[in-house]
């Protein structure tokens, strides 16, 4: 019979980390993985962000082969379409493998075995691919705001869309002569207003999804419900202004400020549907009101000889007592009409000898 052999003790340093006796001893830690040199930020043209894919050495390969560094799956990628390098001095250069449809770098085609220096900042484009390159050393881009749906973006549509639902049956009550269904009138004046509005919010939402990726139908409601108050309530001040003022020159001009609020309304929707930037948009719409408004007001002073839209009195009148203008005697009124005879005669002569040339020709 063999002796059995003595058993050595287990001392606390001859222990797993994190072990105690009479436990099964921890596997060993893994050994941390390299860290990527590099982050390519691919995402769709005029889309949101796709992948995010870490460079781990340079050079690296682009394409859509398997044994590339970085592998993507845009159809327009080659198998091998890029190869990436860093100098000494950290540039990044890039040489074009592919000789069918190349890379473009802003404006500039690449084609296949050019090479260029990959500037920070720059993205490249090839297909429907952007191609943005973050390196480890660079700092990383300052966060962009986002505003998840909150209860008080919720609060806003309701008040909004209420208040718009308020001032359509304000407007069809004052506008009804006569005594009869003015719940049914009422639902029709509605069914006018928001259907039309829904649509334009669904065409947003289309938009929104194509672009962004989300639909966002309580801000694109919330949008075009302020837009269509703020209109409401701008042409409403300015008529009651023109009567308290005794100015017709205000009310002449609410479409002009008609187009400044679609113009407004347009933008606020761009911004929440497209990744472009508010100031690009931004410049975009003004451009396009000043050529609105300028078109307009040529027009009008063709026509007329003079600017701005609607007759020359005040089509809309309201209480007495919101009129603020000082009253005018009569004798002074009837001395400021004889004053506009002689203008006036000018401008039937005129008018005359205008359609007599038109009659000899």
């Amino acid at each position: 019979m063999t002796a059995a052999a003595p058993v050595e003790p287990v001392l606390s340093r001859d222990l797993p980390q994190d072990a105690s006796p009479g436990q099964p001893p921890l596997p060993p830690r893994a050994v941390p993985a390299a860290r990527a040199l590099a982050v390519l930020e691919v995402s769709e043209r005029g889309r949101h962000l796709a992948q995010a894919v870490p460079i781990m050495r340079w050079p690296c390969t682009l394409g859509r082969a398997v044994h590339a560094d970085a592998v993507l799956t845009d159809p327009a990628l080659a198998a091998e379409h890029l190869r990436l390098g860093v100098d000494e001095a950290g540039r990044v250069h890039v040489r074009v493998l592919d000789r069918v449809n190349g890379v473009w770098l802003g404006r500039r085609h690449m084609r296949g075995g050019q090479s260029f220096i990959w500037e920070p900042g720059a993205a490249l484009a090839v297909g429907r691919t952007q191609l943005m390159l973050r390196l480890a050393s660079a700092e990383p881009p300052p966060p962009q705001p986002w505003r998840p749906a909150s209860r008080r973006g919720l609060a806003v549509t309701v008040l909004a869309v209420a208040a718009l639902l308020g001032w359509v049956a304000v407007e069809t009550l004052l506008r009804m002569n006569t005594a009869g269904n003015v719940a049914g009138r009422i639902l029709s004046e509605s069914l006018g207003v928001f259907l039309p509005l829904l649509a334009w919010v669904l065409l947003w939402m289309m938009a929104s999804k194509l672009f962004a990726g989300f639909a966002m139908f309580g801000r694109h409601l919330r949008i075009a419900a302020l837009g269509l108050l703020a209109f409401g309530g701008i042409g409403a001040a300015l008529h009651a202004g023109a009567f308290a003022f005794s100015w017709p020159a205000l009310a002449r001009f609410d479409r002009s400020l008609a187009y400044a609020v679609l113009a407004a309304t347009v933008w606020r929707h761009l911004c929440a549907a497209t990744p472009l930037s508010r100031r690009l948009l931004a410049g975009g719409m003004a451009c396009l009101l000043l050529a609105a408004l300028g078109l307009q007001l040529g027009l009008q002073w063709q026509s007329h000889k003079r600017l701005g839209q609607g007759t020359l009195y005040l089509s809309h009148l309201y209480p007495p007592s919101w009129r603020l203008a000082p009253a005018q005697p009569l004798d002074d009124f009837l001395t400021g009409a004889q004053a506009l005879r002689p203008a006036l005669a000018g401008r039937v002569t005129e008018q005359d000898e205008h359609e007599d040339s038109e009659l000899d020709e």
